[in-house]
């Protein structure tokens, strides 16, 4: 892990590195001591330091962005005490024994190319976490190092209490129970509707909107005349 240490100086302020110094060993070294970090290097309030565990040396970083916030809250020096951190996960030495390889490189890249305030670390770190559930982090654009051919993946843990998404409460969860009924509900009714509605159309629709039609009615009238009867007489004669 790398530390930078950097004040927001007031014009009248003119304890740079007494300033870090101070903040370093007050906040910065106890804290590695308590996470089982070990202290390989420190100028003035910079750090270079080493955890067997990355969930330690995330969780360190964390801690540290925690306390320097409340020691600026509390308003005990002039000027805003602010640090970048970078964190990477590797071989401590390299093949010749030089505590500055590549991961001590990385980790001095990520912290250069964090804003004062972030944590940021790379993809071998966040894979490396023990519980990564521990931690809210966000992924970021990928940082060039040099002498490193591909970007390094990096991400910024969330620590601000502001920054971090609080979980859903309980009673929300609750509030959120009728919807989902009145949705099933509606999955399970829409279908019915449409049933009944294609079962009605079937029996009633078509009488109601068929088109009238003209129908020819053939009347047979029958006339009765009344005709009166008459006698009709035969007479035979002869000659």
């Amino acid at each position: 892990m790398v530390t930078h240490v950097q004040g927001l100086i007031d014009p009248q302020d003119a304890l740079v590195t007494p300033l870090g110094e101070a903040v370093r060993d007050a906040i910065v070294v106890p804290i590695l001591r308590e996470n089982d970090g070990i202290l390989i290097e420190a100028r003035g309030g910079d750090t270079v330091s080493c955890f067997e565990h990355a969930q330690d040396a995330l969780r360190a970083a964390v801690r540290i962005q925690q306390k320097l916030d409340a020691l600026n809250m509390s308003q005990q020096f002039k000027s805003l005490v602010l640090m970048r951190i970078g964190l990477h996960s590797g071989e401590w030495a390299d093949g010749n024994g030089d505590s500055h390889g590549d991961t001590v490189a990385v980790a001095a890249c990520l912290e250069s190319r964090a804003m004062l305030g972030e944590i940021l670390f790379s993809e071998d770190t966040r894979q490396a976490l023990s519980d990564p559930a521990e931690f809210q982090c966000r992924l970021v654009e990928p940082v060039v190092c040099a002498d490193r051919m591909k970007p390094c993946q990096a991400y910024k843990a969330i620590w601000a209490p502001d920054e971090i998404e609080q979980p859903i409460a309980q009673d929300d969860v609750h509030l959120s129970r009728p919807t989902s009924k009145l949705t099933l509900l509606l999955v399970v009714m829409i279908p019915l509707l449409l049933v009944l509605a294609v079962s009605l159309w079937q029996s009633y629709g078509e009488a109601f909107f068929k088109k009238p039609t003209r129908t020819i009615d053939h009347h047979v009238t029958t006339l009765l005349i009344p005709v009166k009867s008459c006698e009709v007489h035969a007479g035979f004669g002869s000659v």
